[in-house]
Order: C-alpha cells, then structure tokens, then sequence
C-alpha cells in the first residue's frame, strides 16, 4: 500500500471555490482541506464541509488575500491600504522585508479565529501562496505556541524531512500545459522507496471573486472534475494507492 497526502486548499476564498472544495470532499478523494479564516466565506466554506467525517482540516496560514484579522497598523509589514499585500508584491521585492514577528502575532490571530470557526484547533498548518523565509519562519511560531503541526512544502520539487519521512510536494496548477491527471500518474511513476507524496490541489468554481482576484482560476474547475472522477479511483485503486489524513500520519 502506498501512502500519500490529498490536499485541497483556499477553503473560504469565495463560494465557488468553497463548493468545489465540497464536491472534492464528499464525492472526490480529498481528505485534507486548508482553511483560509480571514476570507469573508471562510465560515460559510467550513458549515459546507463540517459533516464530512474522513476531512482532516487544518489553517492555510495567509497573508496574501483579505484582510488581516488584526488591526493593520499592527501588521504594516503585511498589508497596503487595508488589506494584504498581494503575493505578487512579496515577490517583485527585493529582500524579505515581512516582519516574522508580525506574522506570527497574525497566524496566531489566524489560529484563534480558526477556533471560533471550528471549535476546535487547527490539525496542521501550511503556508498559502507567499514564498518568504519570515513568513515561514513566523508561521512556524506560531504553530509551535499552539503545538500544532507545521507541514513544509518546497515547489522546486526537493524533499524535505517532516515526520520521519521525505515529504515531496507536487504542485504543476501554474504550468501553462497543467494536466491534472498526468501530473499524478507522472509523480506516482517517478516516487522511489520512502518518499511521501504531498498532492496540493485548489478545486473549484469559478465566481466574480476568484475571476477578479485569482490568477489560478481554469485548473480549479479541472481538478474539481479529476478528483471526483472514476478514473482517478481507479488509478488509486490498482496502484494500491491510499489517502491519508495528515493527522492521522501524525498519531502513528
């Protein structure tokens, strides 16, 4: 049996990716979804999905979207007017200029409202979108204030060690030729002995919000599609291919 992680992300970012999301849970293999709590639809994405007992959700750490759940002056590091800066600003800068103290009183806000969502604390926390050692570094703070289990990602394709084992992110939703299904069948055909396969996918719907403020709009409605798909189950299922909660791997 080969064990791997399916990941959906941006749960909350708008109501068609908080439906497409839905539909990847209840009818399609994902069984973690990273929650973004300081979006307006981020209560209606988790009332959607709270029934769906074999979902493992955890806090998709933002600072790229929306607004902060603290006050902006308090974050200036973070935000341009009253909202975050886009991820397109964090990478046209020229140095890391995100104040990893910042983010961590942030994430912690993040985490708490998370709580008031939910009930509960996040099983895991990762990082949306933004590429910066301080964010990072300050997600992981705040993380390990809460005890809560960061999980890394590296999108050059390099593994990196997390919970005993070679974590390999795959992520191919930016390529201009995105083929979802090759994507899986190309990373299951080139994973060697030991490595754990992190499968990060966005399923959703497009709607006026995600057209106007996401460029990651067409592989959302295909993976939404694949996922659910009977070809995708039947791929899994001869190659003897199970989907894991991360919690779960965390408890064994």
């Amino acid at each position: 049996m080969i064990k791997v992680i399916v990941r959906g992300d941006d749960l909350g970012y708008s109501e068609g990716v908080n439906y497409g999301i839905l539909k990847a849970t209840s009818e399609g293999i994902v069984n973690n979804v990273g929650m973004m709590v300081n979006m307006f639809y981020a209560r209606m994405g988790y009332q959607l999905i709270k029934d769906e007992e074999k979902i493992c959700v955890g806090l998709h750490a933002n600072i790229s979207a929306g607004k902060p759940i603290l006050p902006v002056e308090s974050v200036h590091t973070l935000v341009s007017d009253s909202h975050f800066r886009s991820s397109a600003s964090y990478r046209e800068s020229k140095k890391d200029d995100v104040d990893r103290d910042e983010v961590r009183k942030e994430i912690g806000a993040q985490i708490e409202e998370f709580r008031s969502i939910t009930g509960f604390l996040p099983k895991y926390l990762d990082l949306h979108a933004v590429t910066s050692d301080n964010f990072s570094l300050g997600s992981q703070d705040a993380a390990a204030d809460y005890n809560i289990t960061f999980v890394p990602a590296d999108f050059s394709g390099k593994l990196v060690k997390w919970n005993k084992t070679n974590l390999k992110t795959i992520v191919e939703s930016s390529q201009s030729d995105y083929n979802p299904m090759k994507t899986i069948k190309k990373a299951i055909l080139n994973r060697k002995k030991g490595e754990l396969l992190l499968f990060i996918f966005h399923p959703g719907y497009i709607d006026n919000y995600l057209y106007t403020h996401s460029s990651l709009c067409i592989p959302r409605i295909q993976e939404a599609d694949l996922l659910c798909s009977e070809e995708i189950r039947r791929l899994f299922k001869n190659v003897n291919i199970e989907c894991v909660r991360i919690d779960c791997l965390l408890n064994n």
